[in-house]
């Protein structure tokens, strides 16, 4: 089973360059394919995620940092990972049968 684990760096500046605190973030949201799946309140410089049952396929990754005054960030850029199918066993070719 794949598991896909995200860093993100927690910002330090509002969009407009002013300082943003560490207490000023309520919390940092992970979305995979525009869906929020997990989110976190940073306690430090990184925050991490880990996508522990990613989707086959393309699985494009963001974050959005929400501070406690109501604001929310532009979406961060694409992390996209892909997730190979499953691999099943090959099907058995051999099978016969007989009629007693």
């Amino acid at each position: 089973m794949s598991k896909v684990t995200l860093t993100a760096t927690v910002p330090t500046t509002r969009k407009s360059g002013a300082s943003l605190a560490l207490t000023d973030i309520d919390h940092i949201a992970l979305f995979r394919n525009g869906t929020q799946i997990d989110q976190a309140v940073p306690s430090g410089a990184t925050v991490q995620f880990v996508d522990s049952s990613p989707l086959t396929g393309n699985d494009d990754y963001t974050v959005e940092t929400f501070t406690k005054d109501g604001f929310v960030s532009d979406p961060s850029n694409d992390a996209i990972v892909t997730i190979a199918g499953a691999d099943p066993a090959a099907a058995v070719t051999d099978l016969t049968a007989t009629v007693s």
